[in-house]
């Protein structure tokens, strides 16, 4: 609507700007390729490209919140590429991943979460899409065959801990695609993404496990 909003922006429920999500000064210098809403009202947007990534979290007004500090500042290094995925808990710690070395957990300041410790090789391909159940446990969307190790065609479950949760052990083949979105209510887990086959059937877009 000709308003500066860079990279961001805020919509009423009936679709128009909302003028009370004012992000200040240059905004982001990046596009966004994930972003997730604590309890709190508060922005995590994750991005980047190919020279840096980058995680931030806006306060409800738009506004910076200097209170989060991650440990992942904007700098020019070939093995991190942009965040595709944000998910956060019910502590309001952020889940992140992307096309860079593993899935991670931050605590609501920003800082790493140590008790979140995947193990093993992790997965072979990027995270295109993180959800969060009741009991903290993480299901895991992109595009890739196995996690480590064990064949996950695109799509894993993962304990509050981080280890790979062997009871969610989708059967056959996968998707013949890639998974770019997880919703989950507990006992059931739907998926989207770029795919027309799920194992044997037929499926357009999106499919509920």
């Amino acid at each position: 609507n000709g308003t500066p909003r860079p990279s961001i922006a805020r919509l009423n429920a009936d679709g128009s700007l909302d003028s009370s999500f004012a992000p200040t000064g240059s905004g982001l210098d990046g596009p966004v390729w994930a972003l997730a809403i604590d309890g709190a009202g508060r922005v995590v947007v994750g991005g980047g490209d190919h020279s840096f990534t980058y995680i931030a979290r806006l306060n409800a007004n738009g506004i910076y919140d200097y209170s989060f500090s991650p440990p992942y500042p904007p700098r020019p290094d070939p093995s991190w590429f942009e965040i595709g995925a944000l998910a956060i808990d019910g502590s309001g710690r952020v889940v992140v991943g992307g096309f860079y070395d593993d899935i991670t957990r931050l605590n609501a300041d920003g800082s790493l979460d140590s008790s979140f410790a995947p193990t093993g090789s992790g997965r072979d391909g990027p995270v295109g899409a993180l959800a969060i159940d009741g009991s903290g446990r993480i299901v895991v969307g992109g595009f890739f065959t196995s996690y480590n190790g064990t064949p996950r065609p695109s799509i894993a479950r993962l304990n509050a801990d981080g280890s790979l949760d062997s009871s969610f052990a989708p059967t056959g083949s996968g998707p013949n695609g890639s998974v770019l979105t997880v919703a989950t209510d507990d006992e059931r887990v739907v998926v989207g993404g770029y795919f027309t086959i799920y194992g044997s059937a037929l499926a357009r877009y999106y499919l509920e496990l």
